[in-house]
C-alpha cells in the first residue's frame, strides 16, 4: 500500500475524525499538523500536483485569512506567491487532506 499523509489541524473535527478512522482501520499513515509545524513547499507542490483544479480545492473560504485577503487578492497572485502565502497561512490550508503518492482526498468539510 502507498504511504498514506494526512495534513490536519487539531481545531478540526473533520480531521480528527479521519484520522479516527484510519486508525480503526489500522493503517499507517504520516500526520502532519499544517497548523504547529509549516507545511513545506515540497509537500504544498505536491498536493496541488494531485489536484484537478489547482489551489482552489485546498484553499478554506471559510477561514479568515481568507476573509481578511479576499478572493480578489488570493486570484491575483502569481503560483509562487500563492505559494509563499499558503506557506505563511497554513490556515488557509482545508483540513483535512489525505493523499498518498497519487492521490488526494479531502474528508467532509474544510475548516
Amino acid at each position: 500500500m502507498d504511504k498514506i499523509t494526512v495534513l490536519w489541524g487539531p481545531s478540526c473535527g473533520s480531521a480528527r475524525r479521519a484520522c479516527h478512522w484510519l486508525d480503526t482501520q489500522e493503517l499507517t499513515y504520516d500526520k502532519v499538523n499544517v497548523v504547529s509545524t509549516a507545511i513545506t513547499l515540497d509537500t504544498l507542490k505536491k498536493v496541488l500536483s494531485l489536484t484537478e483544479y489547482g489551489a482552489e480545492e485546498i484553499i478554506s473560504e471559510r477561514s479568515k485569512i481568507f476573509k481578511k485577503f479576499g478572493r480578489e487578492y488570493i486570484d491575483s497572485l502569481t503560483i509562487s506567491e500563492l505559494h509563499r502565502l499558503l506557506v505563511n497561512y497554513p490556515s488557509l490550508i482545508k483540513k483535512p487532506i489525505i493523499f498518498t503518492h497519487n492521490k488526494r482526498t479531502n474528508i467532509s468539510g474544510e475548516s
